[in-house]
């Protein structure tokens, strides 16, 4: 488990990840072609990363972690 600064995960997931900005200028995160973050983060946010043979094969956020 990481626990970080948005900023800090921001930088971290673009290493994966590509940025695209939408129509008001606002950073989107897309993994594999599929958006991940298309609008303001949340604080907290959960990410969960899934590797295989030490490649990221899967990213996930789950926003509803706190309600459970």
């Amino acid at each position: 488990m990481i626990v970080s600064h948005g900023t800090c995960m921001k930088v971290l997931l673009s290493t994966w990840c590509d940025i695209k900005l939408d129509s008001n200028g606002y950073p989107e995160l897309w993994f594999n072609n599929k958006p991940l973050i298309t609008d303001i983060w949340n604080s907290p946010e959960l990410f969960k990363l899934v590797f295989e043979d030490e490649k990221l094969v899967e990213i996930t956020n789950d926003r509803n972690w706190m309600k459970e």
